[in-house]
């Protein structure tokens, strides 16, 4: 049985002009062992990314079976309209099931995966936006470059390369953010040749690299439609390649890093300089969205009708002489 009328009907609901979601899967289950010092990196990640966001953005924030005190905090962001979405799982399903769901649902053209370890630098968003609307074909841009993945999975933008004499091979502009992001990880034990000068497009006057993660990625929302349709299962091994990299190549679009790195990977313990990047934001103007109606979005992708095709073409630029004729050009 049902009395009156739901209010709803004659509701207005709030006019939302989003172009740029972004999404933070975040697992701190307690403050012990790994944990101890995690809660502080992520409030360092969220306070990072609140300063250099436009209006036009929203956040949805993936609570993994998170702490109370992390879900007290992260309801409390919610509460105060500092972020769009609060996805709340009572277990941790991992990064790649949860991002996904979402990224599938999400209408906004432009998407972005971070971990919750990411600090960002004032002026990420616009730089990384910049190479969408600049640049045609484009399937995800990761705000740090990582020049020593220049072969992976990006078939489509050495094709771009190649086909439109585009290549370049320069000096790195900021070895020092390949440094910090290496260090973070692994042991650093120096820079290899591709990091110190790391092939790169040079087009319509922006400048990038080959060459990315996805630890921090921004990605074309038509990616979405090559990514599977089903859970990845309980394996971590394996899955952000098939359902974070893969669909990238697949939808025949480019993935390209921005020249200089406007993010850093923070870990499990925070450092005094972190504290400086934020403080650093802070007294920054608030960025203002680009004007979109400037440039054009081109979201279609080089996957030829013919499987074939799109075979021939991979093993024809994974053969050495191409390779050697990419940097041959690149060097000129």
């Amino acid at each position: 049985m049902r009395i009156g009328n739901n209010p709803m009907k004659e509701t207005n609901l709030a006019n939302t002009s989003f172009v740029h979601r972004i999404i933070v899967p975040i697992y701190i289950p307690n403050a012990e062992g790994y944990f101890k010092n995690v809660f502080e990196v992520l409030k360092l990640s969220i306070e990072s990314l609140l300063q250099t966001i436009h209006s036009a953005t929203a956040i949805t924030v993936i609570n993994n079976a998170c702490s109370i005190e992390v879900s007290n905090y992260l309801q409390k962001l919610l509460n105060e309209n500092r972020i769009d979405q609060l996805v709340i799982n009572a277990n941790n399903k991992g990064k790649v099931d949860p991002i996904v769901s979402i990224m599938k649902g999400s209408l906004e053209p432009l998407i972005t995966i971070t971990d919750a370890d990411v600090l960002f630098r004032y002026g990420w968003q616009q730089e990384v936006e910049n190479v969408f609307f600049s640049i045609p074909n484009v399937g995800m841009v990761s705000p740090l470059p990582q020049p020593a993945q220049f072969k992976y999975y990006s078939t489509w933008s050495w094709y771009f390369a190649l086909t439109r004499n585009c290549f370049t091979l320069k000096g790195n502009e900021d070895l020092d953010a390949v440094k910090k992001f290496r260090e973070s990880t692994t042991d650093f034990a120096g820079f290899s040749e591709i990091e110190r000068k790391p092939l790169g497009i040079s087009y319509n006057g922006i400048d990038v690299i080959i060459g990315a993660g996805h630890f921090c990625a921004t990605y074309n929302k038509a990616v979405t439609n090559k990514i599977p349709n089903r859970l990845s299962g309980n394996q971590f091994t394996g899955a952000e390649v098939l359902f974070l990299d893969k669909p990238i190549e697949d939808a025949g679009l480019l993935r390209l890093a921005t020249n200089k790195g406007w993010v850093y990977h923070m870990g499990n313990v925070s450092e005094n300089w972190m504290h400086d990047v934020v403080r650093d934001n802070q007294a920054k103007k608030k960025m203002e969205p680009i004007e979109t109606n400037k440039y054009q979005f081109n979201a279609t992708g080089f996957s030829f009708r013919f499987g074939i095709l799109n075979r021939i073409i991979k093993k024809s630029l994974n053969s050495t002489r191409v390779k050697n004729l990419v940097f041959a050009m690149a060097k000129k």
